[in-house]
């Protein structure tokens, strides 16, 4: 053993000494390199998504950094990157459409509503006159309007389709033994039922 520190002097300096020794084995706090520090332990965060804030001490900050990261973990099946958007026709489950695709998808679909109107609709019963009848549509004739209808070719109960353009007007009428057909071209006149 080494006698030399057994006066108050010796005493003082070997715990100088060693006090010194733990003091440059610690971290500045300004400029110490941190590279070799083991981190011991972090505090429990709860909430979520927390924010680092300046002046926190080590433990707290890497226990945000760490549930903070844990958050983004849980919900990263849930997040949507730019590698699963499509702005094209696919039949997959994979992808996502875009709000230009679906923009367009509407304009496709209201065109094709659009047509629709003009197609062959159930408009209700016919009665009166077949000529007055130019709007597109089916319409039903029972056995009392068939008898007393006008400009009709069969006299009895029937289906009644109507399609019109521009250009001209289709009339057919579809009963139990058969059908008649007739159109009004573009100057007004009826052809005959047939």
């Amino acid at each position: 053993m080494d006698f030399k520190y057994l006066s108050y002097a010796g005493l003082k300096r070997f715990f100088y000494t060693k006090i010194l020794k733990l003091i440059n084995l610690k971290i500045d706090k300004t400029n110490g390199d941190i590279s070799n520090t083991k981190v011991r332990s972090v505090d429990t965060i709860s909430t979520e998504f927390p924010d680092p804030v300046a002046g926190e001490n080590t433990k707290t900050f890497l226990g945000k950094v760490k549930k903070c990261l844990a958050d983004w973990k849980a919900i990263k099946s849930t997040l949507l990157t730019l590698s699963m958007l499509t702005n094209q026709y696919e039949n997959s489950t994979s992808k996502i459409p875009t709000v230009a695709l679906v923009y367009a998808l509407k304009q496709t679909t209201d065109g094709i509503n659009s047509n629709l109107s003009n197609a062959l609709m159930l408009r209700g019963y016919a009665s009166g006159d077949a000529n007055n009848y130019s709007q597109t549509g089916i319409y039903q004739i029972i056995s009392a309007e068939g008898s007393t209808m006008l400009n009709l070719g069969f006299k009895g109960p029937c289906i009644f389709l109507v399609y019109a353009t521009s250009n001209y007007i289709a009339q057919e009428q579809i009963y139990s033994d058969g059908s008649l057909k007739r159109f009004k071209n573009s100057a007004g006149e009826w052809s005959t039922w047939k």
